[in-house]
This record gives C-alpha cells, structure tokens and sequence, in this order.
C-alpha cells in the first residue's frame, strides 16, 4: 500500500511538472500568425473579418493582391463564386495567408478548427473531391499539409517550421492588411467600388497644418487625365519639402494651396494667389525684360477672359515634379491665377468652364472625389482613366512623417437614361421625333424605307417607299385633328401617309418628270395645305384632294430649278421663294405671280437660304464675305454692306433663321453668333475634341451641337454654351430631339437619353 502511494505520488508529481512546464513553454514559446510565415521572401495578408471581406470581394472582384499564387487566386475564386455566408463559423474571424509564387501556407486563429468540417466545406460548397487523413490533406487531387499549432490550424502545401515568439500584429479595421514583416504594413479597405490603402512613411519636413482643397479641386475640369494639389498654412516654408529646389521669386506670389492639371500635352497651374504679390505684373515686367527690342505678343480676348502671353526666366517645369514643360499664358479666374504650357491648353480650361464640365459640376465625379479624399490634406493626387480613377493623398502627422492613402474606384458604366434601346429596323437617315396624345414617337427614314416606332421600340408601321427619298419628310397635321400625316417627296413620286402608314386619301401621284424637290405650306395656319412639287423645268402645286391648283401660273421661262425653295409670311403677305441653277430668285404670291418686275439674282457669298425683312420694300437677302454682312433688296435690286463690330477668321459661316436672322460664323476654336448690324450676341467655346460644329437648334433647352470624330460622340450645348448631354453617335447628323429627350443610332440601336 506504501508502495503505491509512492508510486501515485510519483505519477502525479510528473503530471504537474510536465504540466507547469508546458504552461511555461506556451508562455515562453508562443506562436501567433507571423509564425508562419513561409520564407523570408513571401506576402503576408491578414483577414481580420473573412466574412466581411468576402461579402465586400463578391462586390469588387478585385484578387489582384493574391495573383502571384495561383492556387490562392484559384481558391478565393471558388469561395467567392460560392455565396456561402458563414465562413466565420468553419474557420474562424480572422487568417493569415503567406505565400509566394509556388507556395502558401493559412493560419486560422481558431482554437475549435476542425479539418474535417472544412472537408465537408469543400466538397458541399464549392463542389470538389476532399478528404483529411493523418495531417495530409487532399484537395482535388493535389496534397497540402494541415496541423495544428498551439490555437493555430495551418494548411500549407510545403513543410516549414513555425517561428516562436514572432511578433504580434496589431489590431487594425482594415479589411485586409499587406505586409513584409511587422513593421511594414499596408492596410486596405474596400467600399462598394473603392478600395482604400493606407500606410506611413517618413518624408521631408513639412510644417503647416493641412487645408481645405475642394474650391480648387472643383474648379478643375472633368475631362482631366491628372490633378496634383499642394496646400500647407506654411507654404511658403513647406515648397521647399514640396518641389525641386523652388526658386524664391517664383512661387512668392502663391497663397497657400495650388493644383497641378494635365490633358494630353496640356499642362496648367491653378493658385489662390497672396495679398502682397501680383503675378501679372511680375509677369508683364519679365516680358518687357526679356523681349527688348522684339515686338511683344498682344493679349488674347476669349469670351470674358484675357489671356496674356509672356515671357520669364521662372523654371516651374524643372521645380514642379509633374510639369515637363515651360509655362507661357497667364489669366484669371474667379480670383485665382491660372499659367498654362500653351493657348490651346488655356483654351481648353475656358471651353470646360463655359460647358459647365468642371469636377464640381459633375456630381458623380465630384461624390467619388469627396468620398476618396480627407476633408484637409498636404498633397493629393487624381489619375484618370476610361475605366478607372485613382486618388492618392498625403498628410504630414508629425514633422518628418506621413500618412499615406491611396483609393482605386472601377468606373460603372450607367445604363442609358430615358426608354430602353431598340433594334433599328435599318439604316436611317432621319430620326424624327412628334407626339400623338402624350406618347412619343420616332418616323425613321432612310431613301427607300419609312417605320413608325414608339421610343420604347414598339413598331407601328414600316414602309418600302416606291422611289429614291430626296429631302427630309414633313410631318404634317391635315385635318387639325393632333393625328400626324407623313409627307414623302421622292425622285418620282410625290405621297402622304397617315398615322397607320396608310396612304392619306388621294394623295399618293406618280410624275414622269424627276422631282428636285418639294414644299408643304400652311396657308394662315388654317390647315387648308398646298402641296408645291419642283420638278428641273417647273412648280406643280396641289392641293389635300391631290388635284392640281388650277390658279397657279407661275413659268420658270426655261430657268431650271434646283429643288431649294421657302415659304413665309412677312406683314401679312405670302411669299414663295424658288431658286434657279443660274441663282435667279423667284419670289411669288400664292397665284405664282412674281411679287417683283425685276430678275433678281443676288449672287451673294454665303447667301442665306431664306428672305428677311420687315414688308415688302426691305424685303431682302443676306451674304457675308471678308468680314462683311451684305443685304441686296428684292425690289430695286440694290446691295448694300457693312463691317462686322468684331474681326473674325471663320473656317465656316452660314445664316440662321430662329427668332430673328443671324449669322453664324465658325472659327477653329469657337462659335460666334452676329446679329443683320454685326454686333456679336453670342460666342461659344467649341467643346474639347468635338470641333465639328452640326447644327443650331430651335429646341428650347439646345442650342448647338457638336460632334467628335475621334470617339464618335454627339455634344449638346444649351444657350449659354454649358454642355447639357454628350452621348456615342456614329452620325453626326443622324438624330432627333425634341423637348426632352435625344434619340441617337449607333449602327444597330435606336438609343433614348433623356436631357438635362
């Protein structure tokens, strides 16, 4: 019995020693997630929430962190593809996964992991062959190593010793956390399209607290490739931590915040200039300086906006990290001092500022802009692509330290505002829009072929026309009933159709002469129409019964016509216009009576399409040439001229009919609009990149539009040149608008967006 006392004794003795040994073991030799760590060259990712990341992942999509293993790459895939919801549950909060391009291992801080329930996992959830036996696992055929260490369960698909005692890696909320080694840490957050990085660093010196940047920021135009700010309370101080070598002169006149801003070969300066130093005139005396003897270039006059060229010894581009070329015009704006590199760039800032296209004009830009982006910063950059954006910015925490962040947004591409896209039937070459009884529809035509649709892509009718279409139909109401007729002029037949794509009555005439062209008039808006079909040698007219006008005398006396014809009402008075190959004028009454004795060929330059004038003894034509506006008078045939108030270099220039007559001419750059005595009543910056100009609108929110050939978009500026909507078109001119929406083809789809 004594022996067996000893003999327990003993055993338990042991027991405690090897016990209290293990527990100083555990306390002395302790291994945490850098334990495994699997060389000293591999990645380490932390997940401190699996569940939260996945469910952020499933939204973003974005792996990149984990493509240099593939079977990491491969495995998240699976997951995510999964939906599962709980992966808490099986493996526990958080992980660490270290890997390089060959191997990984994972370390999941959970004291109940069980690898037979991840077994059931894979098979159950993502659908592959599993199975664990005797710390090998196996896992669609390849083997992995799966023990336990301490509170840790690691798979790993090579052998390695855990390191003890590493150290720990701090509580962070990041989603997941990139690192090196402890002291190397990146943390990432992802928000729906965003992902955040955010890190420290050591810097140069910078003094001042951070500032506000979002009055210059959203000063900044939209169409940007990259935006870079400065701002510090000290920066007159802190632009020597800032840029190469500053010289004193040079950024002296500087407040306490600039931007950067780059497009292409554009480059610009935006600044909140400082009470004690005026930059133009810093400017102007270094020209004088520099120029001697040579004549100094004169100040450029855009809009409302003076742009002074000028000269200086200033090395901005050599200071400025992200310039790379001289600075060379100077304006202002809104009291801020803009240099830019040259004119076009300069002009391409004003053309953004009068589209009202500026960063804080863009809403979705300008969220993005504020979500990505502390409210004060020392430094911050913007990049721009066609599918992304990227935002990084700097703050100083202490003198010689930064925090770092940078935030990557994947662009969403919207759907189409307005009714859905519809197959077009074919090719047109008109898209008319009109209304019947509040619903809006589209008549489609093309030379051989005419359909009915409503905006939502419902087809009413199609039609194979008979003959070659030569003009524009009209859209025509005959019995004031709100229920549109069709009128179709085309090379030998002259039809009308109704709402149902029916023929209206009688009106459907074949001639054997060829038609050049056709007039559908309103007489005293008493829907009571005539019909005017212009064959080469005459006028046919004609009235809704489809019978000839007997009253109408009017002989061309052999002149042949070209088709180009107007109708209107000048003090109460009709008057028809016909135009002849030799440029004679024929202007008649509604008998086809000439309203005047004499031949009239006013045989003007850029002569206007239609007749303008207050009665019938001004009733004149308009022409301009050379910076001249001319009027020759229908009655006694004189022409008289003069000079326009602004000296213009058109590349293009037409007259307009809205309200009043105008003319417009065409620059490089701009749109300017004159008024029959010349002043200027409008100027329009084209936009940037859509420099064919199309046409003036009568639509109450449109006035021009634009189109850009380089990426097949169609511009749709309102009345004080903002930009109201830019939308792909693969033809400039093949579109319809009307008071709300524009209806665009893109070479299959009859595309509706809705205005602004």
């Amino acid at each position: 019995m004594k022996i067996f006392r000893y003999v327990l004794t003993g055993i338990l003795a042991g027991l405690f020693l090897y016990t209290a040994y293990y527990l100083y073991d555990r306390q002395q030799n302790t291994y945490h997630y850098f334990s495994f760590k699997i060389n000293d060259n591999a990645s380490q990712v932390y997940i401190p929430d699996l569940d939260r990341l996945t469910k952020k992942l499933r939204f973003n999509r974005d792996l990149s962190w984990l493509a240099t293993n593939e079977s990491l790459n491969t495995a998240a895939s699976f997951i995510l593809d999964s939906n599962n919801t709980g992966l808490n549950e099986i493996f526990g909060t958080s992980c660490l996964l270290s890997f390089d391009a060959d191997n990984f291992s994972i370390a999941f801080g959970n004291p109940d992991f069980d690898f037979e329930q991840l077994v059931g996992f894979v098979k159950t959830e993502l659908g592959l062959n599993a199975s664990i036996s005797e710390g090998n696992l196996i896992i669609a055929e390849k083997q992995y190593e799966a023990n336990y260490y301490g509170t840790f369960a690691v798979i790993s698909s090579t052998a390695f010793s855990p390191e003890k005692n590493p150290k720990k890696i701090l509580f962070s909320n990041a989603d997941y956390l990139l690192m090196k080694d402890s002291a190397s840490v990146t943390r990432y957050i992802l928000s729906g399209d965003q992902k955040f990085k955010v890190w420290n660093e050591i810097a140069d010196p910078v003094r001042g607290i951070p500032l506000r940047h979002d009055d210059l920021i959203t000063r900044v135009p939209a169409s940007f490739e990259a935006v870079y700010y400065y701002g510090s309370q000290r920066f007159q101080e802190d632009k020597f931590s800032f840029f190469e070598t500053p010289e004193e002169e040079a950024f002296n006149w500087i407040g306490d915040r600039m931007v950067v801003m780059k497009k292409g070969e554009y480059e610009l300066v935006l600044a909140q200039p400082n009470a004690s130093r005026d930059l133009r005139l810093i400017l102007e005396e270094s020209t004088l300086k520099l120029s001697g003897d040579s004549v100094i270039q004169s100040s450029i006059n855009i809009k409302n906006s003076e742009i002074f060229p000028f000269k200086s010894n200033f090395n901005w581009q050599l200071a400025i990290p992200e310039l790379t070329q001289e600075l060379n015009y100077y304006t202002e704006f809104e009291n801020f001092n803009i240099l830019s590199n040259n004119l076009s760039a300069m002009q391409w800032f004003l053309s953004e500022v009068q589209l009202a296209n500026l960063i804080g004009d863009r809403e979705d830009l300008y969220d993005k802009y504020l979500q990505s982006t502390p409210i004060r910063s020392h430094q911050i950059s913007i990049l721009q692509h066609e599918s992304d954006l990227s935002f990084e910015s700097s703050i100083w925490i202490d003198k010689t330290k930064r925090t770092k962040a940078i935030t990557e947004i994947t662009k969403q591409q919207g759907e189409l505002d307005g009714g859905k896209s519809f197959v077009a039937p074919f090719t047109p070459n008109f898209i008319q829009p009109f209304k019947v009884g509040g619903m809006n529809y589209l008549l489609l035509t093309n030379d051989r072929k005419a359909a009915v649709y409503t905006v939502k892509g419902e087809e009413q009718w199609n039609f194979d026309l008979p003959s070659d279409l030569i003009q524009k139909p009209s859209i025509v109401d005959l019995e004031n009933d709100g229920k549109f007729e069709f009128v179709f002029f085309m090379k030998n037949k002259f039809l009308v159709l109704n709402l149902k794509g029916k023929t209206a009555g009688p009106l459907s005439l074949n001639l054997e002469e060829q038609i050049v062209g056709g007039l559908a008039a309103n007489y005293d808006q008493k829907f009571d129409y005539r019909f005017f079909v212009i064959t080469p040698s005459a006028v046919k007219l004609y009235n809704e019964q489809g019978k000839i006008v007997t009253g109408w005398t009017f002989k061309s006396g052999g002149v042949q016509l070209t088709g180009q014809s107007s109708y209107t009402q000048i003090d109460g008075l009709d008057y028809l216009s016909f135009l002849g190959t030799n440029d004679q004028l024929f202007v008649l009454n509604r008998r086809g009576e000439n309203r005047f004795n004499e031949v009239i060929v006013p045989k003007l330059k850029n002569e206007s399409q239609f007749i303008t004038g207050q009665n019938q003894e001004n009733l004149h034509k308009l022409g301009y040439n050379n910076q001249y506006i001319y009027r020759h008078y229908l009655k006694d045939g004189t022409t008289d001229s003069l000079k326009l108030d602004k000296s213009v270099n058109g590349v293009g220039e037409r007259w307009i009919l809205l309200d009043k007559p105008v003319l417009l001419v065409e620059e490089s750059n701009r749109i300017l609009v004159f008024d029959t005595f010349g002043y200027v009543v409008e100027e329009i910056l084209k936009p940037q990149g859509a420099t064919a100009f199309v046409r003036v609108e009568s639509n109450p929110s449109i006035r021009f539009t634009f189109f850009n050939n380089s990426n097949n978009s169609l511009y749709l500026l309102e009345g004080d040149g903002r930009i109201n909507l830019s939308v792909p078109s693969t033809n400039a001119v093949v579109y319809g608008l009307n008071e709300t929406q524009l209806y665009t083809f893109d070479g299959k789809m009859i595309n509706v967006h809705n205005l602004n």
